[in-house]
């Protein structure tokens, strides 16, 4: 029998071959993950601006009705006035007796 050199060479370049293939695998493997998680990513940004958006427009609903009710922030401000002058009233007379 008659050896020659390169008896082993396709052994390497098969093994070789292989790992490239491999890497090649890994690569695209990953490439494909980030975009599925870039697409995640995206999808929950969107659900997230539309949910404060909402927000938005419900809390503006409120304070503008477009019926024929008062704003709520109008009712807020009445209501707060009022408190302050009760509590003007009632500490006026305490105010001034006390200065006699």
């Amino acid at each position: 029998m008659f050896y020659s050199k390169q008896r082993g060479s396709a052994l390497i370049v098969s093994v070789f071959i292989i790992t490239v293939m491999a890497a090649f695998a890994a690569a695209m493997i990953r490439i494909d993950w980030s975009g599925q998680d870039m697409t995640s990513r995206e999808v929950f940004a969107t659900r997230a601006w539309f949910a404060a958006h909402s927000g938005n427009e419900y809390v503006l609903s409120k304070l503008f009705p477009l019926g024929g009710r008062k704003p709520l922030i109008l009712m807020r401000v009445q209501k707060a006035a009022q408190v302050i002058v009760n509590h003007i009233m009632t500490l006026t007379p305490l105010y001034f007796s006390a200065r006699k």
